[in-house]
């Protein structure tokens, strides 16, 4: 059993590892739901999770028709959001997929009121996920890991620490690679492992007889 510390930094660490997922899936569902209203959005802005992007779906959603019919505060919307860095042909290009969108326009509403809904949801997780790392950067250097003096992140170190309790068992660096099964090893097809017991039996014939 790990001590106190451990445990705690072990449940923390599990706990962040569970929420950055919970961050993705959300994440990848925003895509399919873009993919269907507004299919040709991801061929201009590879993002929807960028300032601009973000910005876009709360004010003015992505439904290819109101974003034609809205073009000038479309323009506006994404200048003053990207600070005048994106370029006025990439919005002409965004409102010219708008305008040719094979995107399903069924439930354009619905499908608004999740996109936003899933950006609340993943900012909450995200500032969860900041407060965390944070809390297991002071948890570790109070902890005064050795895996600090490797040069990598605190989270990343309380992660190492928190899964290897206690880590002082190992007596050398290998000894924790190979626990961690980082050590490199053969790896052979069937076929190659087939071949080498087939030839040690002929071998073992070839010795009886």
């Amino acid at each position: 059993m790990p001590d106190e510390s451990t445990a705690e930094l072990r449940l923390l660490t599990r706990h962040r590892r569970r929420l950055r997922a919970a961050v993705s899936d959300m994440e990848r569902y925003a895509h399919t739901l873009i993919d269907r209203i507004f299919p040709e959005y991801a061929d201009v802005f590879s993002d929807p999770f960028l300032p601009s992007g973000e910005r876009l779906i709360r004010e003015l959603g992505l439904a290819p028709r109101d974003l034609v019919q809205q073009t000038p505060q479309v323009r506006d919307l994404l200048r003053a959001a990207s600070r005048n860095r994106l370029a006025p042909e990439t919005v002409t290009q965004l409102l010219q997929a708008a305008r040719t969108s094979i995107g399903v326009p069924q439930a354009e509403d619905v499908v608004q009121r999740q996109l936003v809904s899933i950006l609340d949801f993943r900012h909450t997780l995200r500032q969860q996920i900041e407060h965390l790392e944070q809390e297991l950067e002071q948890r570790i250097k109070k902890l005064q890991s050795p895996l600090l003096s490797l040069g990598i992140s605190s989270t990343l170190a309380a992660t190492i620490h928190a899964e290897t309790d206690p880590i002082s068992d190992f007596c050398t660096p290998d000894q924790y690679v190979a626990y961690a099964g980082l050590d490199p090893s053969l790896h052979e097809s069937g076929d190659l492992c087939l071949r080498t017991i087939l030839d040690g039996k002929m071998a073992v014939l070839e010795q009886d007889q």
